[in-house]
């Protein structure tokens, strides 16, 4: 049996930077939950492989986490976030709820 997902995508427009080890490739971030993330970037990826994601959730707020690819269609990639600094799960939470809320308002 496949693995439901159990949050719905925040779709977001960010760039950033994915790392593995001294390789470090541009990304740009297409969508986005508090456990995970999907990506655009040129690689090739393995699944269950874990590399280092940092991007910018606002201009002067950045988020550093490790990801483990859980999908890799290139250029696409999908991945959990398996770790993260609380500050950072806070600030993503944060952002995440104002984002929410904005949508639910309209505008």
């Amino acid at each position: 049996m496949s693995k439901q997902r159990q949050l719905f995508r925040l779709a977001i427009d960010r760039t950033g930077n994915v790392r593995r080890g001294d390789d470090v490739r541009p990304c740009h971030i297409v969508d986005l939950t508090e456990k995970g993330v999907r990506l655009r970037t040129d690689g090739t990826f393995r699944v269950d492989e874990e590399l280092q994601l940092e991007f910018a959730l606002t201009e002067d707020n950045a988020i550093v986490c490790a990801i483990r690819v859980t999908h890799s269609q290139p250029p696409l990639l999908g991945a959990a976030i398996v770790h993260m600094s609380p500050d950072h799960q806070t600030r993503l939470s944060h952002f995440i709820e104002e984002l929410n809320a904005l949508n639910m308002t309209g505008f």
